[in-house]
């Protein structure tokens, strides 16, 4: 148990740095966001910037996945139909379905951030015993809307910055 509270911490730390990172950074980065190429998902119909080391290993009709070339950050989206509700009813929902599907698992921060040229809905959790933080990012985009599904090291802010940069990239194909 005590093993545990290290590595918990770093999680949280990690979750912190994320939820920061996508709730108070705005459109603009630094200078590497230039050099930053882009992904166009011809599945999906959406552009997204893929960070130095970052790699498309799936692009279907399921969905389009990213790694990062070290394991340890991972980038998942779907595409959804419209939202039915608002982002508070969702919120919830989400919190909902986190306690019974990820026994454990502690909510680090839920916000609502512009995504892709709307408002969106970032929710942030702990993984305590994987040590991982991950957010689920909603993107409403007109007559559909997507998920992006961000999991990174809870010990590795480096990614977490590179996560917050690529849902800041993030642009869905008008439609």
């Amino acid at each position: 148990m005590i093993r545990l509270l290290p590595l918990a911490g770093a999680a949280l730390g990690g979750a912190l740095v994320l939820a920061l990172f996508l709730a108070l950074t705005g459109g603009e980065q630094p200078a590497q966001r230039a050099a930053t190429p882009a992904f166009t998902s011809a599945a999906k119909g959406f552009t997204i910037a893929t960070p130095k080391g970052w790699k498309t290993v799936a692009d279907g009709k399921a969905a389009t996945v990213l790694r990062r070339g070290d394991d340890r950050g991972v980038v998942v989206i779907h595409e959804r139909p419209a939202l039915a509700g608002s982002l508070d009813e969702l919120a919830g929902g989400l919190r909902r379905s986190l306690a019974r599907k990820v026994p454990g698992a502690r909510e680090a921060a839920v916000r609502k951030v512009a995504v892709g040229g709307a408002e969106g809905l970032v929710y942030t959790f702990v993984r305590p015993a994987s040590g991982q933080v991950q957010s689920v990012v909603v993107a409403p985009a007109g007559s559909r809307s997507y998920t992006l599904d961000l999991v990174a090291d809870g010990d590795a802010p480096d990614v977490a910055r590179e996560l917050a940069s690529i849902v800041r990239s993030f642009a869905p194909a008008a439609r």
